[in-house]
């Protein structure tokens, strides 16, 4: 079976996991300050992991609860099982299953599961992002000022990084029409790709809480650096994502 169709199977096996557990309670296992795992976590991870050592065993894997797998063959999964835990333990329903393929250090396909809503989310480089099978892109608003913005939330573990979110949330309400912080990262950059939101920033983020959102984005027309204006990469921390239609400006107010 090919990776393409390997990624689907299990962003929506997974999924159901993740749902299995939505009304049960969850045991919760602390990570480090404000930051936890659930029951759903590890047991929608654990089938991720164990798919892709049988089918891909020389590939890599990163993933958000386990040490990382070192692969061989160039290609590395980059996993989420559940974006949005803290949506999920409150029972507040916004979170997803989010999967990514690297090859050669760059991302290019981005599989994202709601499984509470069924939307699937795909993206593959160069080729375009789409729900459902039907293909997405992102926004025409043009002036800031009628920018709907998705702030989304790290888990603020120090000082610094609530320092940055508070001035960059007041740089942001200052200039567009509205803010809303949603819970889940992922899902809030699929739905900047399909038009929903303007734009969106994140501070303080890991790699596996943006990456496949990122591509999914740009396959749909946007565009997503740091708050420097670089690409993207594994090392980035705090993002700025939008249409592509006044990114420089946009940009130039986090300054």
């Amino acid at each position: 079976m090919d990776r393409r169709k390997v990624g689907e199977i299990l962003a929506k096996e997974s999924g159901e996991i993740v749902i299995k557990y939505f009304n049960q309670l969850n045991k919760e296992k602390e990570k480090e300050v404000k930051d936890f795992a659930l029951d759903a976590d590890f047991e929608a991870e654990k089938l991720i992991i164990k798919k892709l050592t049988k089918e891909f065993p020389e590939d890599g894997i990163l993933s958000e609860e386990s040490d990382e797998i070192k692969g061989s063959s160039g290609y590395r999964w980059i996993v989420d099982s559940l974006d949005g835990t803290a949506n999920f333990k409150a029972r507040i329903p916004y979170f997803c299953v989010s999967i990514g393929i690297e090859k050669d250090d760059k991302l290019i396909m981005s599989f994202v599961y709601n499984p509470l809503t069924k939307d699937f989310y795909f993206a593959e480089k160069n080729k375009g992002a789409f729900l459902n099978e039907n293909k997405i892109k992102v926004s025409s608003t043009e002036p800031i000022v009628k920018f709907l913005f998705s702030y989304s939330t790290s888990n603020h573990k120090d000082s610094k990084i609530i320092d940055l979110g508070a001035k960059t949330f007041k740089k942001i309400l200052d200039n567009c029409r509205a803010i809303r912080l949603k819970g889940s990262s992922i899902l809030d950059l699929c739905n900047l790709a399909n038009g929903v939101f303007d734009g969106l920033v994140k501070v303080g983020a890991s790699y596996w809480d943006f990456a496949p959102g990122c591509l999914i984005v740009e396959e749909a027309g946007g565009k997503v650096t740091d708050f420097d204006g670089k690409k993207w990469d594994n090392k980035t921390e705090n993002l700025l994502a939008s249409n592509n239609i006044k990114h420089g400006e946009l940009l130039k107010l986090l300054t």
